[in-house]
């Protein structure tokens, strides 16, 4: 008997037990097999009604010749008698030829054999499979995983209260938890185990619970938990017995600081670079320190724009004390003010100024940070380094230089790149053996690249240039090895030294965000998702409001084949700022990978009115590809007037996403023609080619696995969503 497995795992088997990967590579013959198999009730299926939801594109004649060799090709795969057919215009599946476990799932809920039933579920239906135009197979296969879903959930809760009825307390926490687990963000099914666990006496676990709960809404939502779970919780942990230690995250830690943007008050608004900067350094020397948490940059810096007040602020970043300070320059001269203020009462722990000659900033910060030290010396827990500011150079006009370019870095703006050059390249001239720059520089030409405005092949040559004087000056700088791995890992495709390099970065500094950020792309690239995954999300509990690392977390999601936990990134992204352009173009692909058209189509549009993207007329028909609108695709696509023969044609990582919506239209002469391009480019789409969902029709193509090999990437799978 053949058995196809859908829940959790994805799965197809004859009677030998071996795979038939002939249907499993093919996403129409597969959805077809599961809609036959699954749909209830079980019954005969009229070919019109089939023809509508898996070829609503074409014309009947064209649609029917394809439903004659799907079934033809399905016979031949699973056995002749798998498929029945009553009379020329109907048919099933044979149950006695096919078992499922959906339909064993279902099977035993009907029986009341609910613990058979979640053994049988081992996750969602399907979990995010894609058929990009069978918008109506789409439609039909959400709402049958709502409602095996729904059934399982169902099951566990009944299996945890029949429990508790038996004074069977371990076995009701248990069952509740596998019931969390399949809705973990519904915060009723939080409410429900909580008070399972109070009355069952588990009240440690209970804290255990919410304290998970707390901690993923604040990661995922930056929220807080509703008043009346609040209040739940505070019942529970009244009622708890007295031993062991208080749940983690309970309050924040003694020794936690937010360092707030330090205000320019310095007549010209261009000296902002420099109040930044004196932030910055500030705190990377507090981040040193053993046993002090700290805030980190982006949410202060994103959070300070709600104009809260110190306590609010302090209560948001769930820290005890808050750094603030402005700058003013005039002339050669420089006054800075700070003080550390103790968030509870609002009263001055240490305060300063500092009236000072402009080549005497490095001791400024020096001194801020050993008063911060002193102030909160008794709250930290490990050895204090004498010099907690780390300078790499004397030259304050190299460091001012230094500080320009990653302010106009950070831009991420085509003439902010150009300036930045100019301002590292100045900052080398200034002083050769200044490491810093070099790398920066190196960081400009990888995103030059990256974005399109300049070939590869010009940037990534002076970038590794740049990233190897870094390192020749320092060994021990993170950004000189960082810069150094994206360049092996994007242009040189050396995966051993990418690796090695991303590596070392991460070991000298484990919080540098974008070693953490191009670490995840390559283990997107190297196939290792879960790794990704893992990476990524170290970079946003770092950074947890950072747009830009909000924005590629969803992207690395939607890579991994997990898109709806990625949109849940997006829409953080949007609530720390509505404007960003990259948020839009990873929405865009999302929701068209979810089958939400119109709202895929939208977020297309919020991309063309944001500088500095130029992805939107190239992200259009892709979209219009993906939720199978091919007529319009098509004419979207001929519209770019991109030409082969001309090299009229876009850069950085913009021709994937044409290359796959050739691939979706089924030209599949052409999308080759774009693989080999992408290639000859060295551009950085390529390195996704066989994790673009959109290369499906190309993959079962002899020459794919060719150009992977020339490439040195790992086999191609199946990029099947996992939701």
């Amino acid at each position: 008997m053949v058995e196809l497995r859908t829940l959790g795992v994805l799965d197809l088997r004859d009677g030998n037990g071996a795979e038939i990967r002939s249907v499993l590579q093919q996403p129409k013959r597969l959805a077809l097999l599961a809609f036959l198999t699954i749909s209830v009730p079980r019954r005969y299926h009229r070919r019109d009604s089939l023809l509508a939801m898996f070829w609503p594109d074409l014309d009947t004649q064209h649609a029917r010749a394809a439903l004659r060799r799907t079934l033809h090709f399905l016979r031949a795969a699973l056995g002749a008698d798998a498929i029945r057919r009553r009379s020329e215009e109907e048919v099933s599946i044979s149950a006695e030829e096919l078992w499922s476990d959906t339909a064993a799932f279902e099977n035993s809920i009907r029986a009341g054999d609910l613990t058979g039933a979640l053994e049988l579920y081992r996750g969602e239906l399907l979990g995010g499979f894609h058929v990009p135009d069978a918008p109506e197979f789409q439609g039909w296969l959400e709402q049958e995983r709502y409602r095996i879903r729904d059934a399982a959930v169902r099951a566990a809760w009944s299996l945890a209260e029949a429990a508790e009825r038996e004074h069977r307390s371990e076995e009701a926490s248990r069952w509740g938890q596998r019931a969390l687990a399949l809705t973990p963000e519904d915060e009723g099914a939080v409410r429900r185990l909580l008070a399972l666990l109070n009355r069952t006496g588990e009240r440690s676990t209970a804290l255990h619970v919410y304290d998970d709960f707390a901690r993923r809404l604040a990661l995922e939502s930056d929220l807080k938990p509703p008043p009346d779970l609040l209040a739940l919780i505070d019942t529970i942990r009244a009622q708890r017995t007295p031993e062991g230690p208080p749940p983690a995250g309970s309050s924040c830690p003694a020794a936690s600081i937010a360092v707030l943007p330090f205000l320019n008050l310095s007549a010209d608004p261009e000296n902002e670079y420099f109040s930044v900067g004196m932030t910055e350094e500030i705190l990377d020397a507090l981040t040193r320190l053993g046993g002090l948490k700290v805030a980190s940059r982006t949410s202060v810096f994103a959070i300070q724009r709600d104009g809260l007040d110190i306590r609010a602020i302090a209560e948001r970043l769930n820290v005890r004390t808050v750094l603030e300070g402005s700058v003013r320059r005039s002339g050669g001269r420089v006054r800075i003010t700070a003080q550390l203020i103790n968030a509870a009462d609002g009263y001055h722990l240490w305060s300063n100024t500092y009236d000072r000659e402009t080549g005497d900033v490095f001791a400024v910060q020096e001194d801020i940070s050993r008063a911060i030290v002193a102030a909160l010396e008794s709250r930290l827990v490990s050895a204090v380094p004498a010099n907690p500011i780390r300078h790499t150079t004397t030259n304050v006009q190299a460091y001012e230089l230094y500080l320009k370019g990653r302010f106009f870095w950070n831009a991420r703006t085509p003439e902010g790149l150009q300036r930045a050059v100019g301002y590292f390249e100045q900052a080398i001239e200034s002083d050769p053996a200044y490491p810093l720059p070099y790398a920066g520089l190196a960081d400009v030409y990888h995103l030059l690249a990256l974005y399109g405005i300049v070939r590869s092949a010009d940037a990534y040559p002076k970038a590794r240039n740049a990233a190897t004087r870094a390192l020749a000056i320092d060994d021990t700088l993170a950004e000189g090895h960082a810069s150094l791995a994206c360049v092996a890992f994007v242009f040189d495709w050396d995966w051993t030294t990418a690796e090695h390099e991303f590596r070392r970065a991460l070991e000298l500094d484990p919080r540098y965000i974008p070693a953490l950020h191009w670490y995840a792309w390559f283990l997107i690239a190297m196939n290792r998702r879960d790794e990704a995954v893992e990476i990524i999300t170290h970079a946003v509990a770092a950074e947890p409001l950072s747009l830009i690392v909000l924005a590629r977390a969803a992207h690395i999601y939607y890579y991994a084949g997990r898109p709806r936990e990625g949109l849940r990134y997006c829409q953080r992204a949007l609530e720390v700022d509505p404007n960003f352009a990259v948020t839009y173009e990873v929405l865009a692909l999302i929701y068209s990978r979810l089958g939400r058209w119109e709202e895929a189509v939208e977020a297309v549009g919020q991309v063309g009115t944001r500088p500095p993207s130029r992805a939107a007329p190239i992200l259009m028909p892709y979209v219009h590809a993906t939720v199978g609108r091919l007529h319009e695709a098509r004419i979207a696509l001929d519209a770019l007037g991109f030409d082969l023969q001309a090299r009229n044609l876009p850069h950085g990582y913009l021709p994937l996403w044409v290359c796959a919506t050739h691939a979706m239209l089924g030209d599949l002469e052409t999308a080759f023609r774009w693989l080999a391009l992408m290639h000859e480019e060295r551009s950085f789409g390529i390195l996704l080619c066989h994790t673009e969902p959109g290369f499906a029709n190309m993959r079962v193509d002899g020459r794919f696995d060719g150009w992977l090999q020339r490439v040195g990437l790992p086999a191609s799978t199946c990029n099947a969503d996992r939701g």
